[in-house]
């Protein structure tokens, strides 16, 4: 793999991971609201 296709997956991946917490965080917040 090239370098930055490389640095543009773990971006990816890292927008995925901030996407589901954010999602998880809303979850959360409904069930203690």
């Amino acid at each position: 793999m090239i370098n930055w296709q490389i640095k543009s997956k773990k971006r990816k991946l890292k927008r995925q991971a901030l996407k589901a917490l954010r999602q998880g965080d809303v979850k959360n917040g409904l069930k203690h609201a």
